[in-house]
């Protein structure tokens, strides 16, 4: 990847953004990525990770080419966006880069390790007994990944209440508050 910088750099000066591509052989160490990516974002643009895909036989070894890039990306500051390639092998360009195999729509390794980063590793679910009790009822307190967020209040397994907000990258602490029925007390 470095090695290719220099040839687009001036053109890229004049870009408000920067993709990039994101094929990658799952034997690039998270460094060598990060190291990449670092250097693109010295120039001071947004990147995106365009056409995310690692294409290798073996699932697992697949897998953990998708995590180590999906985790580089997202420690990257200026990483704005990462998008896959493809997931399907039935159309994908590339079989072995696929996140789901045959008619049927198998998921594979790669698949399930992608799935376990986006809904589980990096979705923020919290319930009541994750709050802290304060005197003016139930504070949350959490870190989050920026982007959109839902809170949703349940009474009796009812939605009462729903608040939507966005977490902005670099921002420090935000406090939302949300907005309860006079017959909902909460704490």
């Amino acid at each position: 990847m470095p090695t290719r910088l220099p040839s687009f750099s001036t053109t890229e000066r004049q870009l408000m953004e920067s993709g990039h591509k994101g094929t990658l052989a799952a034997v690039l160490t998270p460094l060598t990525f990060c190291t990449g990516l670092n250097t693109l974002a010295s120039r001071g643009l947004p990147v995106w990770i365009t056409e995310l895909d690692v294409n290798e036989p073996d699932e697992y070894v697949r897998a953990d080419g998708y995590e180590d890039g999906l985790r580089a990306a997202s420690v990257t500051p200026a990483v704005e966006g990462v998008l896959l390639w493809g997931f399907w092998d039935q159309s994908h360009w590339k079989p072995d880069a696929a996140l789901v195999n045959g008619d049927n729509f198998q998921i594979n390794e790669a698949g399930r390790r992608w799935q376990r980063l986006v809904f589980n590793d990096w979705r923020t679910n919290l319930s009541l007994t994750d709050g802290i009790v304060t005197p003016e009822g139930k504070e949350f307190i959490f870190r989050g990944f920026h982007g959109n967020f839902e809170v949703k209040v349940k009474s009796h397994g009812q939605v009462v209440a729903t608040k939507t907000f966005y977490l902005s990258p670099g921002a420090g602490a935000l406090t939302v508050d949300v907005a309860m029925p006079n017959d909902i007390i909460v704490g």
